[in-house]
């Protein structure tokens, strides 16, 4: 469910003591004061966080292919950029690292070695040595608690074939032995994280593909929105993300009253792929770092290509409205994936035009909320995917290209792209059928920030990069 109440003079307040206290309105006690400032072009790391980064990912090394990273197709990667080393092999010959998560304080890695179908936790130290079982599992989260004891949260139990886990449990890094029930239903194992009380997760709950924030003191959660990827903010401003199914925007929530950064809404799109080098392709495996201005991600993916993926850090504006600033980490021919990243601010700032990312934003806005009918010829499809191809999702948008007489917004001839409900609740329509060739009258809706598509996969074996894409409506039931 939606937070949509907002209380105006608790509001007032918060702002009032954001300006007086610190120097700026969005300043946070427990973050560290964060360089501001929009970047046309890519910033160095250290320009980008105005202190260090720490990244640690996975490069496939295989065919290609192994985008889950569950094969010994896989070495660890690192980068520090305050040590002058660069991007560097952290270990390499093991049986699998997947998923690799930095410690608190950056010292270890923690991963799971995929190659026992359970799941065997593993830590690593950043200076290298031989990797270390915990116990069995998949890491999901590291967490340290205000008395200092560093928290490993595992996703345990049988997997389902939409990626969820029958129940989380945690153990102090220290001591694996020491296991404790967190909480005993499923969650999607792609994204959970938990904000700095620890009181409050964010992820798929109750289960792929429903994002939302769970309180795993009294055990309630709140849905917000279908899609994947979903989690919450360090820190406790309490901003959940859920990622679309066009993998191009994160659906952006405001889930505490005491912090509503958008004026006008409590949910909000913020595009990801405006980075020089993703050009507005698909991206996957977006992780928030330490702190809630930073973000890891990997990209381009255009149409399923996975070998373009290099890793990116991204930096939010203030208001948390748009990314700001972006570096790039790696810069190779292998598929770099999914980054964690480990942030410590100081002061700067980047100097720059607006990124591209609000331009793009900016005419998706224009037309949002509207209905456009016109025709168009069919000339280009996308390969139909089973449910099965769309796991976690349940639904599926498949992307075509028209020739209109009539480009929404524009009203001049033109190309654009059109996805269509070809997957409902798992089920194949199978009365829809589209030529090549033909003309079909089109009732059209923008796809990007509806919250009626954010739940469905979008796929696409189309080179429709950054465009924006319509959805036919007239066919929805």
């Amino acid at each position: 469910m939606r937070i949509t109440s907002k209380i105006l003079p608790a509001l007032i307040l918060f702002l009032i003591i954001g300006i007086i206290g610190c120097s700026s309105p969005f300043s946070d006690a427990g973050e560290p004061a964060a360089p501001k400032g929009t970047a046309q072009g890519l910033l160095d790391p250290s320009d980008l966080s105005g202190g260090s980064i720490r990244v640690v990912w996975i490069r496939e090394v295989g065919d290609g292919t192994d985008w889950h990273a569950a094969t010994s197709n896989v070495v660890l990667m690192g980068y520090d950029s305050s040590d002058g080393g660069g991007v560097r092999v952290l270990h390499s010959g093991y049986r699998n690292y997947n998923k690799p998560l930095l410690s608190p304080d950056g010292e270890s890695v923690i991963f799971t070695d995929l190659s026992d179908r359970r799941g065997i936790i593993t830590s690593l130290s950043w200076e290298g040595g031989n990797p270390v079982p915990l116990g069995p599992g998949l890491a999901l989260d590291v967490w340290e608690a205000p008395d200092g004891v560093v928290w490993v949260y595992a996703g345990s139990g049988p997997m389902d074939n939409r990626g969820n886990v029958s129940k989380v449990e945690r153990f102090p890094l220290a001591d694996p032995s020491a296991r404790e029930l967190v909480w005993d239903h499923k969650v999607a194992r792609d994204n959970f994280q938990l904000d700095a009380s620890g009181q409050y997760a964010g992820g798929l709950f109750p289960a792929a593909p429903a994002g939302g924030v769970v309180d795993l003191e009294t055990k309630e959660f709140n849905v917000y929105s279908p899609g994947c990827w979903a989690a919450l903010s360090p820190g406790n401003r309490g901003l959940l993300w859920v990622f679309d199914g066009r993998h191009r925007n994160l659906q952006f929530f405001a889930t505490k009253k005491e912090f509503q950064p958008s004026q006008s809404s409590d949910r909000w799109l913020v595009n990801i792929t405006g980075a020089p080098g993703i050009g507005g392709d698909r991206t996957y495996y977006p992780r928030w770092s330490n702190h809630s201005r930073f973000f890891g991600v990997s990209g381009p993916m255009p149409h399923g290509n996975y070998e373009r993926a290099e890793i990116y850090v991204g930096r939010f504006s203030e208001d948390y409205q748009q990314v700001e600033a972006w570096s790039r980490i790696t810069n190779d021919d292998r598929p770099d994936l999914f980054p964690d990243v480990l942030v410590m601010p100081g002061k700067g700032s980047a100097d720059g035009a607006p990124a591209t990312t609000r331009e793009r934003q900016g005419d998706a806005q224009d037309l949002a909320g509207e209905v456009f009918e016109t025709s168009g010829v069919l000339l280009e499809v996308t390969k139909l995917r089973t449910p099965s191809e769309i796991l976690p999702y349940k639904s599926a948008l498949s992307v075509y290209r028209y020739k209109v007489d009539a480009v929404p917004g524009t009203g001049e001839p033109g190309e654009i792209s059109v996805a269509h409900w070809v997957i409902r609740d798992e089920k194949v329509l199978r009365g829809f059928r589209r030529e090549v060739g033909e003309t079909y009258p089109l009732k059209l809706e923008l796809y990007d920030g509806n919250p009626k598509f954010g739940g469905a996969r979008v796929v696409s074996d189309l080179n429709d990069g950054g465009k924006l894409v319509f959805v036919e409506v007239s066919e929805e039931l």
